[in-house]
């Protein structure tokens, strides 16, 4: 990657507005409370991800379980097991 070299008579500074990080190059408040704000927000999404999967597996289960019944039900209606 080719980069152009850039010329001034006085040194390119631009201020980072509306950070106040009192110079000891540290992230602002702001910048950290989204930080967190986003772990905080994984973390809930993870959560309820967790509970939905716990569910699902119940859900399945006496899915299962009902068919099962169903099919010994209609087997004892037959007379099976002789």
């Amino acid at each position: 990657m080719i980069v152009a070299a850039i010329r001034a008579k006085r040194p390119v500074i631009a201020p980072h507005r509306g950070r106040k990080t009192g110079g000891d190059g540290f992230l602002s408040e702001r910048e950290m409370t989204r930080a967190l704000d986003e772990i905080l927000q994984e973390q809930i999404v993870r959560a309820l991800f967790e509970h939905a999967q716990t569910v699902l597996q119940f859900v399945h289960r006496d899915a299962r379980l009902a068919r099962n019944r169903r099919i010994n039900e209609r087997l004892a209606h037959l007379g099976w097991p002789p």
